[in-house]
């Protein structure tokens, strides 16, 4: 089986918009570091339950499990948006069809797990 190196991109592998995000990753393994994000993340929510996390501050605020749909959208179209780009600068006259997220607002339904 192949090694494949990982490190920092080069600034030509993203959009300019994004460098402030890339320079805040820590140097390492990125993919230990995001285990590690997750790990800490699912620790700090295994307590939190269902009413716990449909809960709302105030009418106008956002719940737990919204803010958390919210942040996977967000990742989700960043990782969309990277490879239409990337498939753009490969094939310029192919367009990258995407599965469409939900809209704003859509009922976001809790892992079961």
């Amino acid at each position: 089986m192949q090694s494949i190196t990982r490190g920092r991109p080069n600034a030509d592998e993203y959009m300019s918009y994004f460098a402030g995000y890339i320079g805040r990753v820590p140097d390492g393994d990125i993919l230990t570091i995001l285990q590690t994000q997750l790990d800490t993340t699912h620790a700090l929510l295994a307590p939190v339950s269902r009413a716990q996390a449909l809960a709302r501050p105030t009418p106008a605020d956002w719940n737990i499990l919204e803010v958390l749909g919210h942040i996977n959208r967000w990742r989700a179209s960043v990782c969309l948006s990277g490879a239409a780009d990337r498939a753009r600068r490969r094939h310029p006259a192919r367009r990258l069809r995407t599965r469409r997220l939900r809209p704003h607002g859509a009922q976001l339904r809790p892992h079961a797990g």
